[in-house]
């Protein structure tokens, strides 16, 4: 009973150990298709295993993605991950406030790279912070404003074919 119990503690051992080097060896795949030639699947699994692992630095992929191979996605990632690497982890819109000034931009160039995409997390977050910064009636925030409405009001798309 011993034997087949060691034997079972064995197997058991090998085969995680196979299965992380398997998967070692799929996110090395992954970064490589990414660098190359900018596989927007591969991205995709890479933030999977990013979110699951908490051990895996996206922001050069993310950076890659989004100034390479315009990636819309991405432009959010590149914003996402600074601020969290700014504050051990911890992404909200308010720490992304409460960054210095050249950090700060930096994440807002990217915000304004999706924004050009239409990708809607970063219009939502720079409303977002236009309006904890006070600034919702600025030119700004009322041409993001008719840029988001557009994107879910087929009427106002023809009039608002590319404001920011």
């Amino acid at each position: 009973m011993k034997l087949l119990v060691k034997y079972f503690l064995i197997s058991c051992i090998l085969f995680l150990n196979y299965s992380c080097r398997n998967e070692v060896v799929e996110i090395e795949n992954l970064k490589i298709k990414i660098i190359k030639n900018g596989d927007k699947d591969a991205y995709i699994k890479l933030i999977e295993y990013s979110e699951n692992m908490n051990s895996i630095d996206l922001l050069p992929y993310s950076i890659i993605m989004a100034d390479k191979y315009n990636n819309s996605n991405a432009f959010y990632s590149v914003h996402r991950e600074i601020v969290k690497l700014n504050f051990n982890g911890e992404y909200s819109v308010n720490n992304f406030i409460s960054m210095d000034d050249d950090r700060r931009n930096y994440c807002l160039a990217y915000l304004r790279g999706g924004v050009k995409l239409n990708n809607i997390s970063c219009i939502s977050t720079l409303l977002k912070y236009y309006d904890l910064k006070g600034l919702k009636k600025s030119e700004d925030y009322k041409i993001l404003k008719i840029h988001f409405d557009s994107l879910y009001n087929p009427k106002l798309r023809k009039a608002t074919n590319s404001y920011y």
